[in-house]
């Protein structure tokens, strides 16, 4: 009997968040699925083929809102932070505490999935790990809170997102590689091409 998911399995979780959702607020949506031994919560990332259709549009904006802003004792990426608070009574309401919670999530997904699980560990769950895909640097303040949690950042190749960076002070968790790079030029070679998620999957499936 499974007593937790594997990464490759959270991967196809945050890809399965672009097609399916468990509620959404303010054009956040989530995506929970249960075990007989855990639980998932997925984020979905930015749907730039919808950018004219609802959620698109806003998931932009929502990337644009870089200001610094602070949730919990965080203090990063306006967006994101606020992003988790417009679902926090969702998210707290539709967890099991007596079941260990895995939160996940791409791109935009990921930024949202970090302070979620900051959100879940204050409020009493059991966070288990936080893994994240092509997430770009999102908190400043509040790296501290993260030291109990198992948590992974998945960047691959010559992805560009996790090397975006709108305030100096941000900074990753745990930028872990996957793949391999095009060129030791790590910053010039960057490319959205890498961003997505289907590298992600397959690398992790190797």
């Amino acid at each position: 009997m499974k007593t937790q998911p594997t990464h490759h399995e959270l991967a196809q979780l945050s890809d399965l968040s672009y097609q399916r959702k468990t509620f959404a607020v303010r054009e956040v949506e989530v995506l929970i699925e249960r075990f007989e031994r855990y639980q998932v919560v997925a984020f979905r990332g930015t749907e730039f083929s919808r950018m004219w259709e609802k959620g698109g549009f806003w998931d932009v904006l929502r990337d644009l809102r870089v200001l610094p802003a602070s949730y919990l004792d965080l203090r990063g990426h306006a967006g994101f932070l606020r992003g988790v608070k417009a679902v926090e009574w969702m998210l707290l309401g539709s967890l099991d505490k007596n079941k260990p919670v895995y939160v996940t999530g791409h791109s935009l997904g990921g930024g949202l999935a970090i302070p979620a699980a900051r959100l879940l560990d204050k409020n009493g769950f059991d966070v288990a790990e936080l893994v994240t895909f092509g997430t770009p640097r999102c908190i400043s303040q509040g790296h501290d809170y993260f030291r109990h949690i198992k948590v992974t950042e998945y960047e691959y190749g010559n992805d560009i997102v996790p090397t975006l960076q709108f305030w100096s002070t941000r900074k990753h968790i745990n930028r872990t590689p996957l793949g391999k790079r095009r060129s030791k030029n790590w910053f010039w070679m960057r490319t959205w091409g890498d961003h997505d998620l289907t590298l992600y999957i397959g690398s992790l499936q190797a």
